[in-house]
């Protein structure tokens, strides 16, 4: 796979230094945190949607994943009920099992929702003769003990249109890898004019999936 470098920096002026001194205390630590997680944001950001122009791959684009057609889709615009929810649901992790040779290897162990649709599960209690109150998400869970249930924002306009998208998947790097070779790393400090820069790097691959039948999603939810 390729492989690019992602790179950010922050610095501290002179003054700042002089500052620091004069008050007996350290340096404040807020800008190398600020740093940290914008390297974080950005490396995540490549690991789902790639980067063309870079020759990066991400999560959302790999080759040879199949789109589930769900019996029912458009979960809160089409006012689906509590059972359509959770038989989509149900349908998107037998199905993908089914498609695949070897069922009890890849059996989905983790699925993503988009944040909306995810906290729609998590609120919205099944039925009125529910005797404990559950939600969607708990009686899933419930199901499917050996299934961990997530969210994640960048999914909400990340299906064919820009349609919400769902990914069930076996989370293992037989299935899908991630290749983060470097992670965020300082170099030395470097006096710029007035200012000690930081710069820092990383290096990142993209992503791979030697075993695409062991990935699902579903579009339109």
């Amino acid at each position: 796979v390729n492989v690019r470098t992602v790179a950010c920096s922050y610095g501290y002026t002179l003054q700042d230094l002089d500052a620091a001194a004069m008050a007996n205390r350290p340096l404040p630590s807020w800008k190398a945190e600020a740093a940290a997680r914008a390297c974080e944001q950005r490396l995540d950001a490549l690991l789902f949607a790639g980067d063309a122009n870079a020759g990066l791959v991400g999560f959302n684009g790999l080759a040879g994943i199949t789109d589930e057609a769900l019996p029912t889709e458009n979960w809160i615009a089409g006012a689906a009920t509590p059972a359509q929810i959770m038989a989509d649901v149900n349908d998107l992790i037998n199905t993908g099992i089914n498609a695949q040779v070897d069922q009890e290897e890849w059996e989905f162990d983790s699925i993503l929702f988009p944040s909306l649709q995810f906290e729609h599960m998590n609120r919205t209690i099944v039925g009125v003769d529910n005797a404990s109150n559950d939600t969607i998400l708990k009686v899933l869970q419930k199901n499917n003990p050996s299934i961990t249930f997530a969210k994640w924002n960048r999914l909400t306009t990340a299906g064919a249109g820009a349609a919400t998208r769902a990914i069930a998947y076996k989370k293992s790097n037989l299935v899908v890898q991630g290749h983060i070779p470097r992670e965020m790393t300082p170099l030395a400090p470097q006096l710029d004019g007035m200012e000690y820069v930081i710069y820092c790097y990383a290096r990142i691959g993209g992503v791979e999936n030697p075993y695409p039948l062991a990935i699902r999603w579903a579009d339109g939810i």
